[in-house]
Parts: C-alpha cells; structure tokens; sequence
C-alpha cells in the first residue's frame, strides 16, 4: 500500500485589503494653515508625518501640469525599481494616463485644491495586478506662490517586478476650507473630474458633486 498522502490546497479567497489611510496628511497639512489657505513648503516638518514618510514625496512644477520630484519615499522607489527624485511624477504613468494627470494637477493648483486619485497597474508576466491611492495637497514656494505640493502614495497587494506604470481609475478635486480654518473637515464637497465628451476636444471641467450637501 503506498504510503502517499495526497497534498491539502486552501481555495479561500484572499481577505480583502484595506484602503490607505490618508488622513494623517491631510489633517497634518490643514493644521500648517494660515490666513494665505495653503501652506508654504517651508512649514513642512517631516517628524510630524514619521509613519507616512516611505509613501511621501514632494514635488514642484516644471510646466503648467508637470511636477518633478524633489523629496519621495522608499515605496515610490520600489515601485518604480529606482529613486525617483529629480524623476517627473508622470514616469509613474502610462502615456495614456499621463494626460488626464496633467490637467488635474494643474487645476489642484489653480483652484487650488486638495487631489485624489486611484491608480490601477494591470497584471502581467511577473506583475500582478495592483491598485494606488494617491493624494496630492498644494504648497507656496517661498515667494508666496501655489507651485509645490506634498503628497503620499500607497500601492495595494505585492509589487511584483518593477517599474510598475499606472492609468488613473478615479480622480476628484476637494475644495479647501476658507483661510484661517485649520480643521479638516473629512466630508468636504468634493468637485470631480468631468471625462471629455466623446468625439470631442480634450478639455477638463469642474464638475460639483452634491452628495455631502
């Protein structure tokens, strides 16, 4: 009689992964506030932000809608299987999510507003397939100007072989509280996106959601 034992496979689904908690930043960025609305770049501290800090970065404007990054996280280096400082954030981008991006970022900085987005990176050979929560909040330079950002990344599930590009799922401007308020209020009304009209010119508009009337 063989003495094999036939091996045991567990088919329960994987648990389900919580989202990114971006929270801490944002109320973080919303207590540097003073009576200009938007923190300068200057007042960041990044003790204050310590557990955050491998999936934070900062960037500053190049071109309308193009940022470089100057200070980012080892889980940003590890998705893209290099340091990414001085790299442009849309390297993190398919060529067809790159557009989208542009506009929403130089929008974030016009209204000015809060950016959020979700990334997607599809499966491949040694690649499975993983989603991003991204959130981006402006900054002043030193001269008073709206051209700074801090922001944090978080990629969801096993990395697999970098670099890892992704398309933009979702994306949503947040209006800012008025000047001097310092509290973060989670149910902002957000203003989302609008997609171009098919057939159309590729244009961005603001779109005002009232669901957290």
């Amino acid at each position: 009689m063989s003495d094999f034992i036939p091996p045991v496979f567990s088919i329960a689904p994987e648990p389900a992964k919580e989202r990114f908690d971006t929270s801490a930043l944002t109320r973080y960025w919303y207590s540097l506030r003073r009576n200009t609305g938007v923190p300068r770049r200057t007042e960041i501290d990044p003790r204050a932000i310590s557990t955050l800090l491998p999936n934070a970065f900062i960037v500053a404007a190049i071109a309308p809608g193009l940022v470089r990054f100057r200070v980012a996280g080892s889980h940003l280096a590890e998705l893209s299987g290099m340091d990414v400082r001085s790299m442009p954030l849309s390297a993190m981008l398919q060529h067809e999510a790159r557009e989208t991006m542009t506009r929403a970022i130089q929008q974030m900085f016009d209204a000015p507003a809060i950016l959020r987005a979700t990334l997607h990176s599809p499966a491949q050979l040694g690649k499975p397939r993983i989603e991003a929560d991204m959130l981006i909040l402006p900054l002043r330079d030193e001269m008073g100007d709206v051209n700074r950002a801090i922001g944090c990344l978080k990629a969801q599930g096993r990395i697999g072989k970098p670099p890892r590009r992704f398309t933009v799922i979702s994306s949503r401007l947040e209006r800012i509280a008025g000047p001097g308020d310092n509290q973060y209020n989670s149910s902002a009304q957000p203003f989302r996106l609008a997609p171009p009209k098919p057939g159309g010119p590729s244009h961005l508009r603001l779109v005002v959601s009232d669901n957290t009337k």
